[in-house]
């Protein structure tokens, strides 16, 4: 094991990343843009948290949907929800505290953490999350942004299958390249990050 680790970037409002798609199965990006931008703006949800609201959407476009989330001092991301473009929010209804661990805050070789959770919104529960994900070894790894070592993450759902690789970059602070394989969600490469603040 070695001593590389890396912390989780604060997501300041005004900052935003631009990541360009990897579809499922996929290994390079496509052509295709979306961004999240870090905003200012609150929420308060139903264990009485107030919550951050980030945007994401096509580049060019409104956002589609929102992110609701809070960050801990030590760079700890949780989800609390996600809102769609008419408002509506399916907010994390289990655990009982509210909220899932979406990234710690600190990164090295053999952390892990669970994803056991489930969201509830105006339709009613949605289906049940579970996911593994565990730190690995560190690696070179190419995106639109440039070339940088990054810890790769591996993520196994509920029935020991493979669901995605992702890798964090402790220089930038945050995820840059992730790769679907449960065909449910399409993977990314960044493009572009500024931090904001």
């Amino acid at each position: 094991m070695s001593d590389f680790s890396g912390t989780t970037r604060a997501m300041a409002p005004g900052g935003r990343v631009v990541f360009q798609l990897i579809p499922p199965g996929m290994d390079t990006p496509v052509p295709v843009t979306y961004y999240e931008n870090f905003t200012a703006e609150t929420r308060t949800a139903p264990n009485g948290d107030v919550v951050r609201r980030n945007g994401m959407g096509d580049v060019g476009q409104i956002p589609r949907m929102y992110f609701l989330f809070t960050q801990d001092d030590d760079g700890s991301i949780w989800l609390h929800g996600v809102e769609g473009p008419d408002g509506a929010v399916e907010w994390v209804s289990r655990p009982d505290s509210g909220k899932v661990l979406n990234y710690p805050g600190h990164y090295e070789t053999g952390v892990t953490w669970v994803q056991d959770f489930q969201l509830t919104g105006p339709s009613g529960p949605g289906p049940a999350m579970y996911l593994t994900h565990t730190v690995g070894e560190v690696e070179d790894v190419s995106v639109p942004l440039g070339t940088y070592r990054a810890f790769k993450i591996v993520s196994i759902d509920a029935g020991g299958n493979l669901d995605s690789e992702s890798w964090f970059a402790p220089e930038l602070g945050v995820n840059i390249k992730k790769l679907s394989h449960s065909g449910q969600r399409p993977g990314y490469a960044l493009a572009t990050i500024d931090f904001g603040g």
